[in-house]
């Protein structure tokens, strides 16, 4: 998906392939940028999360993911 859109957590699984909980483990612990508009009246406020932010945060992931498993196989080979 090209452009700027901003997604529903539920919407930006779908569209990065994982899940829902994975995207909530990275808003909070990890430093995925999220928005979090205010919704009068509601106990909870949503969060959406810009599709620039999520690429840009996977493409980290899997740089640091591929590095992570490149030190494995190398120790492993030794």
């Amino acid at each position: 998906m090209k452009g700027r859109q901003i997604l529903s957590i539920s919407s930006a699984a779908k569209y990065c392939g994982y899940s829902r909980e994975m995207l909530e483990y990275w808003m909070d612990c990890c430093g995925l940028q999220y928005e979090q508009p205010p919704t009068p009246g509601k106990k909870y406020n949503f969060r959406r999360i810009r599709t620039e932010d999520l690429d840009s945060f996977l493409e980290l992931y899997r740089k640091r993911h591929r590095a992570n498993n490149s030190l494995t196989d190398l120790s492993r080979s030794t």
